[in-house]
């Protein structure tokens, strides 16, 4: 009886050793995770650079819900004030009243086209350009015949100036 329980002993023992084989690298116990080095979450050594970026996601995930919660939090304040449906109300409101503005103000240059109102005006605009044009072409004609007349009056004037500055130059000479 022994010698079947030393067998068996020993066949358990065998089963026992290849089990423990087996559960060492299947075992899901929390023991076996940490001795293999597995938390909750694997995990390994970071450089600098990585610990940085995994805080910045970190930092991201965190403002990311932060701004979820604000939301939620208007959202419900906003509905029970009353002041979406308010802002629906005003927004129509202005929505009707530009386009009765739109209406008038297509009303009013159909009325203005059909008088020949704006005809006479492009016409009125179109012969004050003409007009200053013809300003501006008289007023630099008259500026070039002035300048003509000045040089040409002005050389024998120059001329006689000089003849008498130099006459009276020689006679002071002289004297």
């Amino acid at each position: 009886m022994s010698a079947i329980r030393d067998e068996k002993n020993l066949g358990g023992d065998v089963g026992n050793a290849n089990n423990n084989n087996n559960d060492s690298n299947f075992s899901n116990t929390a023991d076996d995770r940490s001795k293999r080095g597995l938390g909750e979450f694997q995990t390994r050594d970071l450089s600098n650079t990585e610990e940085q970026q995994v805080e910045s996601f970190k930092d991201i995930a965190s403002t990311i819900r932060e701004y979820a919660f604000m939301a939620r939090e208007t959202s419900k304040a906003l509905r029970e004030s009353g002041a979406i449906p308010e802002l629906v109300v005003s927004a129509r409101e202005i929505a009707s009243v530009v386009r009765d503005i739109a209406a008038e103000i297509k009303e009013t240059s159909r009325e203005l086209r059909e008088s020949g109102v704006t005809k006479e005006i492009a016409s009125t605009v179109k012969e004050t350009v003409n007009t200053a044009k013809d300003t501006a072409r008289i007023a630099k004609e008259t500026a070039a015949s002035a300048k003509d007349t000045y040089q040409s009056g002005r050389q024998p004037q120059q001329q006689q100036q000089e003849e008498t500055f130099g006459s009276k130059k020689q006679e002071a000479s002289q004297a």
